[in-house]
């Protein structure tokens, strides 16, 4: 799976709704008076609620075992602002794994996943690059 091949294709409505669950879950302020505002930066880590129910690709494409695994780290680069009422669609790709011990001995293995969102229009609007990894196993 790469760029041109991607394990997975999803597609997500940014509703309101939506938007105003994360804003209570985060803190954020949401402004009533605007009619599709922006939504806050991070509204995209809830891109994996819109997969199928129990996709998890560094499972099924990797095996990494679930129990061991943690998300690593997250980060977004936006080419535009992501708007209530944008209709988008992801395509979530491995860009790479790698192993190496772990302080407590085993192996620990990473991988780095990218989602790319494009607008209705095909149109580049942002990536997630998240880094997923898998502590060594117990001895």
């Amino acid at each position: 799976m790469t760029k041109d091949n991607p394990a997975y294709t999803f597609s997500m409505q940014v509703n309101y709704g939506k938007y105003l669950e994360f804003a209570a879950a985060t803190g954020f302020k949401p402004k009533p008076e605007e009619d599709n505002p922006v939504v806050p930066p991070t509204f995209l880590a809830t891109a994996e609620a819109w997969l199928p129910p129990g996709t998890w690709p560094a499972g099924e494409i990797l095996g990494f075992d679930l129990k061991r695994s943690l998300h690593g780290e997250q980060e977004f680069i936006f080419h535009k602002p992501i708007r209530v009422g944008d209709r988008l669609t992801g395509r979530i790709w491995l860009e790479s794994t790698f192993s190496k011990t772990g302080s407590r001995g085993g192996e620990m293995r990473f991988s780095i996943w990218i989602t790319d969102f494009e607008d209705e229009d095909g149109n580049s609007v942002a990536q997630s690059k998240m880094t997923v990894l898998e502590t060594g196993s117990e001895k």
